[in-house]
Protein backbone atom coordinates (compact mmCIF):
# COMPACT_ATOMS: atom_id res chain seq x y z
CA UNK A 1 0.00 0.00 0.00
CA UNK A 2 0.97 3.70 0.14
CA UNK A 3 2.73 4.86 3.36
CA UNK A 4 2.44 8.58 4.41
CA UNK A 5 2.13 9.06 0.16
CA UNK A 6 5.22 7.17 -0.31
CA UNK A 7 5.10 4.67 -3.39
CA UNK A 8 3.05 1.22 -2.58
CA UNK A 9 5.57 -1.06 -1.04
CA UNK A 10 5.97 -5.06 -1.26
CA UNK A 11 6.40 -7.29 1.73
CA UNK A 12 6.83 -11.09 2.86
CA UNK A 13 3.04 -12.69 2.00
CA UNK A 14 1.96 -13.47 5.55
CA UNK A 15 1.13 -17.11 6.29
CA UNK A 16 -2.92 -17.83 5.87
CA UNK A 17 -2.96 -14.44 3.55
CA UNK A 18 -5.97 -14.72 1.82
CA UNK A 19 -5.66 -12.10 -0.86
CA UNK A 20 -6.55 -8.47 0.39
CA UNK A 21 -2.97 -7.28 0.67
CA UNK A 22 -1.76 -5.25 -2.20
CA UNK A 23 1.42 -7.48 -3.19
CA UNK A 24 3.42 -5.23 -5.70
CA UNK A 25 6.16 -7.78 -6.25
CA UNK A 26 5.25 -8.39 -9.95
CA UNK A 27 6.20 -12.43 -11.23
CA UNK A 28 7.83 -12.80 -13.94
CA UNK A 29 4.74 -14.82 -15.50
CA UNK A 30 2.64 -11.19 -14.27
CA UNK A 31 5.38 -9.06 -16.26
CA UNK A 32 5.76 -11.27 -19.29
CA UNK A 33 1.85 -10.97 -19.87
CA UNK A 34 2.03 -7.46 -18.79
CA UNK A 35 4.86 -6.96 -21.58
CA UNK A 36 3.03 -8.78 -24.02
CA UNK A 37 -0.77 -7.46 -23.69
CA UNK A 38 0.02 -3.84 -21.99
CA UNK A 39 0.79 -1.79 -25.33
CA UNK A 40 -2.73 -0.54 -25.08
CA UNK A 41 -4.64 0.37 -22.16
CA UNK A 42 -5.56 -2.91 -21.48
CA UNK A 43 -3.91 -5.84 -19.70
CA UNK A 44 -4.55 -9.42 -18.74
CA UNK A 45 -4.06 -9.84 -15.12
CA UNK A 46 -3.68 -13.37 -12.91
CA UNK A 47 -4.50 -16.42 -14.55
CA UNK A 48 -5.13 -14.39 -18.19
CA UNK A 49 -7.98 -12.48 -16.33
CA UNK A 50 -8.85 -9.30 -18.88
CA UNK A 51 -8.78 -6.31 -15.83
CA UNK A 52 -9.58 -3.65 -18.65
CA UNK A 53 -7.04 -1.41 -17.69
CA UNK A 54 -7.39 2.25 -18.95
CA UNK A 55 -6.18 5.55 -17.95
CA UNK A 56 -8.52 8.21 -17.01
CA UNK A 57 -8.53 11.70 -15.18
CA UNK A 58 -9.85 11.84 -12.30
CA UNK A 59 -11.50 15.05 -10.23
CA UNK A 60 -10.70 15.58 -6.84
CA UNK A 61 -13.73 14.57 -4.61
CA UNK A 62 -14.89 15.13 -1.07
CA UNK A 63 -15.54 12.41 0.94
CA UNK A 64 -16.82 11.63 4.73
CA UNK A 65 -14.72 8.97 5.67
CA UNK A 66 -13.29 7.24 8.49
CA UNK A 67 -9.98 5.81 9.36
CA UNK A 68 -9.28 2.95 11.17
CA UNK A 69 -6.93 0.06 10.82
CA UNK A 70 -7.51 -3.37 10.69
CA UNK A 71 -5.60 -6.75 10.05
CA UNK A 72 -4.76 -8.29 7.33
CA UNK A 73 -7.46 -11.07 7.16
CA UNK A 74 -10.19 -8.69 8.86
CA UNK A 75 -10.21 -5.94 5.39
CA UNK A 76 -13.20 -7.21 3.62
CA UNK A 77 -15.78 -6.89 6.93
CA UNK A 78 -14.18 -4.23 8.32
CA UNK A 79 -15.15 -2.07 4.68
CA UNK A 80 -18.82 -3.10 5.19
CA UNK A 81 -18.60 -1.93 8.83
CA UNK A 82 -16.88 1.39 7.77
CA UNK A 83 -19.60 1.82 4.86
CA UNK A 84 -22.26 1.57 7.12
CA UNK A 85 -20.95 3.55 10.16
CA UNK A 86 -20.31 6.11 6.92
CA UNK A 87 -23.59 5.87 5.39
CA UNK A 88 -25.89 6.13 8.73
CA UNK A 89 -23.84 9.45 9.49
CA UNK A 90 -24.77 10.73 6.07
CA UNK A 91 -28.70 10.18 6.30
CA UNK A 92 -28.88 11.79 9.96
CA UNK A 93 -27.47 15.08 8.32
CA UNK A 94 -29.24 14.87 5.25
CA UNK A 95 -26.84 14.16 2.83
CA UNK A 96 -26.42 12.07 0.14
CA UNK A 97 -23.37 10.30 -1.13
CA UNK A 98 -22.10 11.60 -4.57
CA UNK A 99 -21.30 8.38 -5.66
CA UNK A 100 -20.22 4.81 -4.58
CA UNK A 101 -18.02 4.02 -1.54
CA UNK A 102 -14.28 4.44 -1.22
CA UNK A 103 -11.71 3.08 0.36
CA UNK A 104 -8.58 4.59 0.38
CA UNK A 105 -5.04 2.71 1.50
CA UNK A 106 -2.08 4.68 3.09
CA UNK A 107 -0.43 1.45 4.46
CA UNK A 108 -0.28 -2.05 4.07
CA UNK A 109 2.26 -3.91 6.47
CA UNK A 110 2.55 -7.80 6.93
CA UNK A 111 -0.90 -8.41 9.53
CA UNK A 112 -1.89 -4.44 10.21
CA UNK A 113 -3.49 -2.50 7.56
CA UNK A 114 -3.86 1.26 7.65
CA UNK A 115 -6.83 2.96 5.33
CA UNK A 116 -9.89 5.00 5.30
CA UNK A 117 -13.57 4.02 4.10
CA UNK A 118 -16.72 5.90 3.68
CA UNK A 119 -18.59 7.91 0.12
CA UNK A 120 -17.98 10.83 -2.03
CA UNK A 121 -20.02 13.90 -1.10
CA UNK A 122 -21.18 17.31 -3.13
CA UNK A 123 -21.37 19.35 0.06
CA UNK A 124 -19.10 19.46 3.17
CA UNK A 125 -19.98 17.85 6.28
CA UNK A 126 -18.74 18.41 9.86
CA UNK A 127 -18.27 15.05 10.66
CA UNK A 128 -18.99 13.47 13.96
CA UNK A 129 -15.80 12.48 15.71
CA UNK A 130 -15.40 9.29 13.96
CA UNK A 131 -16.46 10.43 10.51
CA UNK A 132 -14.08 12.76 9.39
CA UNK A 133 -14.42 15.07 6.06
CA UNK A 134 -11.58 14.81 3.57
CA UNK A 135 -10.71 14.56 -0.28
CA UNK A 136 -9.34 12.68 -2.99
CA UNK A 137 -6.88 14.42 -4.99
CA UNK A 138 -7.78 14.73 -8.74
CA UNK A 139 -5.38 13.72 -11.50
CA UNK A 140 -4.28 11.02 -13.91
CA UNK A 141 -5.16 7.37 -12.71
CA UNK A 142 -4.61 3.85 -13.91
CA UNK A 143 -7.74 2.36 -13.30
CA UNK A 144 -8.97 -1.56 -12.88
CA UNK A 145 -11.58 -3.34 -13.53
CA UNK A 146 -12.76 -6.25 -11.05
CA UNK A 147 -15.46 -9.17 -10.75
CA UNK A 148 -15.08 -11.53 -7.64
CA UNK A 149 -15.26 -11.83 -3.83
CA UNK A 150 -13.74 -8.51 -2.47
CA UNK A 151 -11.26 -10.95 -0.14
CA UNK A 152 -9.06 -11.36 -3.91
CA UNK A 153 -9.28 -8.20 -5.66
CA UNK A 154 -5.08 -7.77 -5.00
CA UNK A 155 -5.14 -9.90 -8.50
CA UNK A 156 -6.42 -6.14 -9.94
CA UNK A 157 -3.84 -4.36 -7.80
CA UNK A 158 -1.24 -6.41 -9.20
CA UNK A 159 -2.71 -6.39 -13.08
CA UNK A 160 -2.09 -2.72 -12.52
CA UNK A 161 1.05 -2.82 -11.06
CA UNK A 162 2.13 -5.04 -14.07
CA UNK A 163 0.60 -2.85 -16.55
CA UNK A 164 2.20 0.20 -15.27
CA UNK A 165 5.86 -1.76 -15.37
CA UNK A 166 5.31 -2.61 -19.07
CA UNK A 167 3.98 0.67 -19.65
CA UNK A 168 6.75 2.39 -17.82
CA UNK A 169 4.51 4.17 -15.77
CA UNK A 170 5.00 5.79 -12.40
CA UNK A 171 2.84 6.21 -9.23
CA UNK A 172 2.48 9.68 -8.46
CA UNK A 173 2.75 9.02 -4.64
CA UNK A 174 -0.58 9.38 -4.02
CA UNK A 175 -2.34 6.64 -2.38
CA UNK A 176 -4.15 3.87 -4.20
CA UNK A 177 -7.94 3.16 -3.58
CA UNK A 178 -10.62 1.25 -4.50
CA UNK A 179 -14.02 2.33 -5.50
CA UNK A 180 -17.25 -0.20 -4.79
CA UNK A 181 -19.61 -0.63 -7.47
CA UNK A 182 -21.44 -2.87 -5.73
CA UNK A 183 -22.75 -2.17 -2.46
CA UNK A 184 -20.55 -4.04 0.32
CA UNK A 185 -22.45 -3.09 3.36
CA UNK A 186 -24.36 -6.64 3.41
CA UNK A 187 -21.83 -8.47 1.36
CA UNK A 188 -21.52 -11.64 2.25
CA UNK A 189 -18.12 -13.68 2.90
CA UNK A 190 -16.78 -14.37 -0.14
CA UNK A 191 -20.05 -12.60 -2.29
CA UNK A 192 -19.49 -11.69 -5.91
CA UNK A 193 -18.63 -7.12 -6.57
CA UNK A 194 -17.67 -5.44 -8.83
CA UNK A 195 -15.18 -2.61 -8.21
CA UNK A 196 -12.43 -0.86 -9.13
CA UNK A 197 -8.53 -0.40 -8.52
CA UNK A 198 -7.36 3.05 -8.98
CA UNK A 199 -3.61 4.06 -8.92
CA UNK A 200 -2.99 7.57 -9.14
CA UNK A 201 0.24 7.87 -11.92
CA UNK A 202 2.78 10.37 -13.46
CA UNK A 203 1.25 10.09 -17.32
CA UNK A 204 1.69 12.68 -20.24
CA UNK A 205 0.06 11.81 -23.38
CA UNK A 206 2.30 13.10 -27.18
CA UNK A 207 -0.11 16.02 -27.37
CA UNK A 208 1.21 17.27 -23.70
CA UNK A 209 4.96 16.20 -24.41
CA UNK A 210 4.96 18.44 -27.53
CA UNK A 211 3.11 21.46 -25.44
CA UNK A 212 6.37 21.26 -22.99
CA UNK A 213 8.80 21.36 -25.39
CA UNK A 214 7.16 24.47 -27.13
CA UNK A 215 6.79 26.21 -24.21
CA UNK A 216 10.88 25.50 -23.32
CA UNK A 217 11.37 26.52 -26.88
Amino acid sequence: MVQNGAPLKSRARPEGYNGCRIDLSPSREGRRKAAGEGAANSVGGTDGVDFGIEIRDCKPQKIAAIRAKTTINKVTPKVAQLLREAAEYLDSVGVRPAGPGVGVYYEVGAFLVDFEVGYPVESDVEGNGRVTPGAIPGGKCAVARYRGPHEEIAQAHRAVHSWMHANDVQASGDPAREVYLTDLRDAGEGEECEAESVWPIIHETRAERRRQRRGKA
